[in-house]
């Protein structure tokens, strides 16, 4: 008995150290890492104080990435922080910490390999003069 729980918890400890290696891989990049029906979202608010949502797709994103979105940012200013935020047997949060802003972003595990469905994003305030 004692040797079939510890073998389980062997077995729950190698699948969360797999599942965290998979997660920081897909959140480095888009391409192929994303479903085709990812959605990620921001919400803004114009100078009157009303809000709406940005959104953008999963070919909005990988097509970005090919065009090297993103390369404007000096190199001294690039990160990428990810944090697990929780993982639940096939789900996941994650928080990805960039260089101008933060990701919240949604995983599952698809056809064994972990995948990014949606992305919340907020944006770093503006640097005042």
């Amino acid at each position: 008995m004692a040797r079939r729980q510890q073998t389980r918890q062997e077995s729950e400890r190698q699948h969360l150290t797999t599942s965290k290696a998979g997660i920081q891989r897909t959140a480095h990049g888009w391409s192929g890492r994303c479903t085709p029906e990812l959605a990620k979202r921001n919400v803004t608010s114009d100078s009157t104080g009303h809000s709406r949502l940005i959104q953008m797709t999963a070919m909005t994103l990988v097509q970005s990435t090919r065009n090297a979105g993103g390369s404007h940012i000096p190199e001294g200013r690039r990160r990428s922080d990810i944090r697990i935020l929780d993982i639940y047997r096939g789900a996941a949060s994650v928080r990805v910490t960039a260089a101008t802003w933060v990701d919240y972003m949604h995983m599952a595990k698809y056809n064994n390999r972990w995948v990014i469905v949606n992305v919340l994003w907020e944006n770093d305030p503006p640097d005042r003069p």
